[in-house]
């Protein structure tokens, strides 16, 4: 087997925060301006240059003023994104309880990776995985058909579910929460009113190696269940192997009476709402696939292709939940977001005697799934290493991950510690080493005064020697 390079992947999360005011009688506001959390609410053990810390993530303020936290590059799906994301909870939540104990206006906050505005439209992530230049020239339907198909018929596995609101005024359950939003195949849009697509055309490769596009997929949902993270990510990766081989144009959807570029969202789409998981839609080879049977193609695809050791075994998880989906959906319970929140709703249902999701109880159950932490004032009177832990254990997610997803969690110790130290598989561990002598950083740059800048490949993980760096550094 051929040297296989390894892909960089990483997670962008834009966070739901609300805060309770100390107002009489008390006041909600959704806290919108993100700077003030940079400077004075930020941990002790963590330095900054501009929007790049010294854990090897960006924190910094989106389109819309919202607070929105990248996780460091890495090259592994469980002891990487994954830890890296679960690390990033710890890390707002402890900047947010810093900001309650600096202010007197507020008196709780509520945090949230749900995020999902008045109109039913959800936000606030993004998946990025680094591919080959050389096989993917272009973001579009000839090169990257078989990753749409993966994304469109992959929901039930790797979507967080939600409650959705019909025009009809009646309500539905989804499996997906952002690909309800979803009108395109291919663009450039990513935020706004604009028609969203399944798969971002951005061409900011954040590297000048000309072998390296990053692809930017704004489609994913936020998981809860650390397994769904790893799926989301390890699936992809292994879908681009085989594209990245030449095996990307097996499995084509037959296009049919759909316009060009809106085959592979409609599917997305449909399938999201598509519960029963029964619809059926033609393929160039003459088939007629259900989701599940589309994913069993795309398996078929992927077995051919040169791996990794951790994509093989994402290879075997991928296996064994399709066929558990087939055997009962319900099955999956333990390890998708959008199963195990369709399974407490089911239950509640039975409980309050009731098959209206638009019922409050129901709707408060989608709505608390992705509450992270609720932040009040008497919990940050003193605030140490253990004041966020503390704070999340008490929250929904924490009894689901130490319950239905404990199998799937990494080793709290590896969460706790990435907090505020950086990977050491990518160029995040340099960065770090470069904030921490004082250097002025972006994602591939290191610049100290009067010296020509430090370029950083994504895949340079060697932290330079001290006396190849400035002594005023």
């Amino acid at each position: 087997m051929a040297e296989i390079q390894p892909r960089v992947v990483a997670s962008e999360m834009e966070w739901q925060i609300t805060a309770t005011l100390k107002d009489s009688p008390p006041s909600q506001l959704q806290l919108e301006s993100a700077p003030q959390f940079f400077n004075s609410s930020l941990h002790p053990g963590i330095l900054r240059s501009g929007e790049m810390l010294s854990n090897g993530a960006r924190h910094y303020q989106d389109v819309g003023s919202h607070l929105e936290y990248a996780t460091p590059e890495d090259t592994r799906f469980e002891e990487g994104v994954v830890t890296n994301e679960l690390a990033s909870e710890l890390f707002v939540i402890d900047s947010l309880a810093r900001h309650v104990k600096s202010t007197e206006k507020i008196q709780k906050i509520f945090l949230s990776k749900r995020v999902i505005d008045e109109s039913n439209t959800a936000w606030g992530y993004h998946m990025n995985l680094s591919a080959d230049r050389r096989s993917i020239p272009k973001v579009s339907d000839e090169y990257l058909h078989l990753y749409g198909l993966h994304l469109a018929t992959s929901q039930a596995m790797l979507g967080s579910g939600m409650i959705q609101q019909e025009g009809d005024g009646s309500a539905r359950y989804h499996f997906g929460q952002k690909i309800s939003c979803v009108a395109a195949d291919f663009n450039t849009n990513t935020t706004g009113s604009s028609i969203r697509p399944l798969i971002n055309m951005r061409d900011e490769p954040h590297t000048n190696d000309e072998t390296m596009r990053r692809l930017h997929i704004i489609s994913a949902d936020p998981h809860i269940s650390p397994w769904a993270t790893r799926m989301a990510f390890g699936t992809s990766s292994l879908v681009l192997r085989a594209i990245e081989q030449g095996y990307g144009n097996d499995l084509r959807m037959d296009q049919g009476a759909h316009t060009d570029n809106t085959a592979l969202s409609w599917l997305a789409r449909t399938n999201a709402s598509d519960i029963s998981m029964r619809l059926k839609v033609d393929y160039t080879d003459g088939g007629r696939y259900t989701a599940l049977e589309a994913q069993h193609k795309i398996i078929e695809i992927v077995e051919r292709a040169d791996m990794t050791d951790e994509e093989a075994r994402v290879l075997e998880e991928w296996k064994r939940a399709v066929a558990d989906m087939e055997q009962d959906l319900m099955l999956l319970q333990d390890r998708s977001d959008a199963v195990a929140k369709l399974a407490l709703l089911q239950a509640a249902m039975a409980r309050y005697d009731t098959k209206d999701l638009s019922h409050v109880k129901l709707r408060g159950i989608d709505e608390t799934y992705g509450q992270i932490a609720i932040i009040n004032r008497e919990d940050v009177q003193e605030i140490n290493n253990e004041t966020a832990i503390d704070i999340h254990a008490r929250s929904i997610p924490h009894r689901l991950r130490t319950s239905l997803f404990r199998h799937a969690m990494p080793q709290s110790a590896a969460i706790e510690e990435r907090v505020l130290n950086p990977p050491d598989t990518t160029r995040a561990v340099v960065r770090a080493y470069h904030i921490r002598r004082g250097a002025t950083v972006d994602w591939k740059r290191a610049t100290y005064p009067g010296l020509r800048p430090i370029v950083m490949h994504p895949l340079d993980n060697i932290v330079p020697p001290a006396e190849d760096t400035p002594e005023s550094a």
